[in-house]
């Protein structure tokens, strides 16, 4: 699940966001925690996503808290593939992934060549969205990932929804966790 603070008012979102973090969680609750209403007044707007790979392609980075080794993980290869040491801060990966999420900031490219599994990418003749393993993109959809297509039997352009220093991480060793419904990246 993700978290970008409160985007909600009287149970209606209001704001795509109040948090320049915008990160993952567990959706499991804590040993002896209640579940708390979603839209609970004054608390952050519980988003829900297929799986990692969606939503690191919506901008967002795994907890530090709930999610810890998958930070970890990530901030390791992020500092490394980007600028070094801009990972022992989390509000400076904030930073660049508030840049880098902003749609003007999404690159656009003719070919899937290049790109590194786990990516997310829009096809913009058709506003279909690709998950993007080996050879292979997998249709994305609320309900998981369809049936697996050639790389390159679909022309381009295609937006990379993905931000870019997410992709370097991820290029550079960090791999998302990926819906069952796609085969798992090795």
């Amino acid at each position: 699940m993700g978290n970008r603070g409160c985007l909600h008012k009287d149970g209606e979102i209001v704001v795509q966001s109040k948090e320049d973090a915008w990160i993952t969680c567990v959706t499991e609750v804590k040993p002896g925690g209640e579940k708390r209403p979603l839209m609970e007044g004054n608390h952050y707007t519980v988003l829900f996503f297929l799986d990692e790979a969606t939503a690191l392609a919506a901008g967002h980075r795994p907890c530090w808290d709930c999610r810890r080794s998958r930070y970890d993980a990530f901030k390791k290869e992020f500092g490394a593939a980007n600028r070094p040491g801009i990972e022992t801060l989390a509000r400076n990966m904030d930073a660049l992934l508030k840049a880098d999420r902003h749609p003007a900031a999404r690159q656009q490219i003719g070919s899937l060549h290049g790109l590194p599994d786990g990516v997310i990418v829009k096809h913009v003749a058709s506003g279909a969205y690709y998950l993007i393993l080996g050879e292979k993109v997998y249709p994305w959809s609320f309900d998981g990932y369809g049936a697996a297509i050639s790389r390159v039997s679909i022309d381009g352009p295609f937006i990379i929804l993905t931000p870019a220093c997410t992709v370097n991480a991820i290029r550079h060793g960090y791999r998302p966790d990926i819906h069952p419904s796609a085969p798992r990246i090795t």
